[in-house]
Formats: C-alpha cells, sequence, structure tokens
C-alpha cells in the first residue's frame, strides 16, 4: 500500500471514528417553552410589583373576555365571562362558528363558569354562593347553604358538582374558618365533605375527570388528585419542571392520564402514566396564556383558555384579555375576537 492509500485509508478510519462517537444531544428540557416572537419580558424597571409595573400604573381595557368553557355536547359552542372595567360581569354563549352571541345572565360571577352534560351552567355567584343557569338563560337557582361555597365543578355525567366550602368553627377557643372541599348533588343538596384533615382544597382551577379523579391545584412538585369513590389520595411529583413558581393557573383533564396545566411560565400538558410534563405555549410580560378556567373539548381536540395581553408600559401600560384555542401540542394558536 503506497504512503498516500495508507493516509487516505487513516483519514476515512478517523472520519468513521470520530462520527461513531460523536456525542448525541441530551432529551430536550421540557420545561424550555416553544419561542414565541410576539412574548418577551419587559425591563426590570417595567417588571410587574404589586398592581404596578415598576411603578407605571396598569389599567384594564373596557373589556376583558375570560374564563372560556366548552359546551361538551356541542365542541361549537362556549361560554365565558366578559368583564367590564366598572366590575360588571356578563355570562355570555357564544357559537364559534355562526358567531351568533347571547347573554343569559348579568351579575357578580367570581369562578369559571362550567357547562354539565345536563345543559346547565354553573358558578360561585352573589351572597358568595352556588348557583346555575341553563344555557338558554333560563331557569336560573341559587343554591341554599349555611355556608360561603366557592367554585363548583360539575361531575362528568352532570349528576353532582364538587365545590369548596368555607367552615366557621372554634380551635382551641379561637374563632377560626377554613376551606375544605364538599360534594352535592345536581339540586345543590350536600352528599359530602371531603376529608379535610388532608386539605383536599377545590380551586377555581379544579377539574373533574371522566375517570372521576378531582384534581387539586398543580403546586411546584406535582398535583394531588382525589378519588371521591375510594376516598384516595393520588400525588403525582414532575420528573422535569421541578420547582416552578405556581400561580394564576389550574388544570383540565384531557383523558385518564392526561392533564393540561398553565403557571405564570406558561401552559403544559401532563402524562401521569410517565410522571412527566412539558410545555407547550410560553408565556411571559407581554403575553400570559392561561387555562384555568378553560377546557378542552374530545370532539374538537381543542384547548381553549384566555390570554392576557399588555403592551410595552410607557405612562401607562393597558392589558386586555382575550380567549384562544390551540391543539393538545400547542400548535394552531388563535385568539378568537368576538365584538
Amino acid at each position: 500500500m503506497t504512503a498516500f492509500k495508507k493516509i487516505y485509508v487513516w483519514l476515512i478510519l478517523l472520519m468513521l471514528a470520530t462520527t461513531t462517537c460523536k456525542k448525541e444531544d441530551g432529551p430536550k428540557d421540557p420545561c424550555n417553552c416553544p419561542e414565541d416572537a410576539d412574548c418577551f419580558d419587559f425591563p426590570e424597571d417595567k417588571k410587574p410589583v404589586g398592581s404596578n409595573w415598576g411603578g407605571v400604573d396598569v389599567t384594564s381595557g373596557p373589556t376583558q373576555d375570560t374564563r372560556p368553557f366548552f359546551n361538551p355536547n356541542n365542541p361549537d359552542e362556549i361560554v365565558y365571562v366578559r368583564a367590564y372595567y366598572y366590575n360588571a360581569h356578563e355570562l355570555i354563549v357564544y357559537n364559534l362558528k355562526t358567531k351568533e352571541k347571547r347573554t343569559i345572565y348579568t351579575g357578580i360571577i367570581a369562578s369559571p363558569p362550567r357547562w354539565s352534560v345536563k345543559d346547565w351552567i354553573i358558578f360561585w355567584g352573589p351572597e358568595s354562593r352556588i348557583w346555575k343557569v341553563r344555557a338558554d338563560g333560563t331557569g336560573l337557582t341559587k343554591f341554599a347553604s349555611d355556608y360561603a361555597n366557592y367554585n363548583p365543578e360539575w361531575s362528568p355525567d352532570g349528576t353532582k358538582f364538587c365545590f369548596e366550602m368555607v367552615i366557621d368553627t372554634v380551635i382551641d377557643g379561637r374563632y377560626a374558618n377554613f376551606a375544605i372541599g364538599a360534594i352535592a348533588d345536581e339540586n345543590g343538596n350536600l352528599l359530602e365533605r371531603l376529608d379535610y384533615t388532608r386539605r383536599i382544597g377545590v380551586g377555581p382551577g379544579t377539574s373533574w375527570g371522566k375517570n372521576n379523579y378531582i384534581t387539586q391545584l398543580p403546586t411546584e412538585d406535582g398535583i394531588r388528585i382525589y378519588e371521591p369513590d375510594s376516598n384516595i389520595i393520588k400525588e403525582y411529583k414532575w420528573s422535569f419542571c421541578s420547582k416552578l413558581n405556581f400561580g394564576g393557573g389550574g388544570t383540565c383533564w384531557v383523558d385518564d392520564n392526561t392533564l393540561i396545566w398553565s403557571n405564570q411560565k406558561g401552559v403544559f400538558r401532563a402524562d401521569l402514566a410517565v410522571g412527566t410534563t412539558t410545555c407547550i405555549a410560553k408565556s411571559c410580560d407581554s403575553k400570559k396564556f392561561g387555562i384555568g378556567s378553560g377546557s378542552y373539548s374530545k370532539h374538537s381536540k381543542k384547548i381553549i383558555g384566555a390570554c392576557s395581553i399588555t403592551g410595552m408600559p410607557a405612562a401607562k401600560a393597558v392589558t386586555s384579555t382575550v380567549l384562544f384555542m390551540m391543539n393538545l401540542d400547542g400548535s394552531g394558536k388563535e385568539f378568537i375576537n368576538i365584538p
């Protein structure tokens, strides 16, 4: 073999060796949210501090559309809350295809409305009580109670709902009140109080899945899920995205093992079977996506939620909140601009 051929062979072997031994990139960090060119953080002196942005006043636009929920029987219909700057609220049913809009209730709406398969919409309303109304605006009903009740969520079959009950009591001679979870039938009759010694909380982002599991709000470590029939609590720890600052979010079931949840960083899809969670939409100072009061449609395979959009603060920052839909992987985002 000539010297030239030997050099050529050695070069080929070297190339093969370096190609074979090249270090493979590890799996992408599921906490790294997909990039969004319109999503950016403000300079430190414009960051939100309390109710202000670094000393710059913040105001809301004249109307805010928020807290959407799919009609479980018709993916073309949603119910949502329109809030006005003077604190009035309207409960509105909207058809995504025909663009037909009808207001079915006007007054205090303090929690996300929930639409049952029996065509009742339930919400936390005036007097710190739970109310329900039919989707055509008829049958407005207040559930009687000796306690303040909040954040109702229908069971999948619409025969009962879970909610948060504030109990007044005396502990060690001192007056105290605390919130516990409870379940009532569809007419508001109390069926059971959940095990408050383990703090089974029912919050504004609670979701009751067809697997009969009720979620609690996620924490920085994971999520607790309650099965009322067996009185069992399951705790799921995130394999990734640990120690996230949870706030302003909630959960919604997709199927027996899949949850969508959100926090201040973005929207995530959790696979409870393997204990992982993946970011599917990025949030930032200019654009914050949330599904804490949203839902998933098994018919259209879409997630619906609300997005707060804020322009770069100058003399005053203005925030508007609009509804959005997207696919389970975060693709196909579209904003729903309703007149």
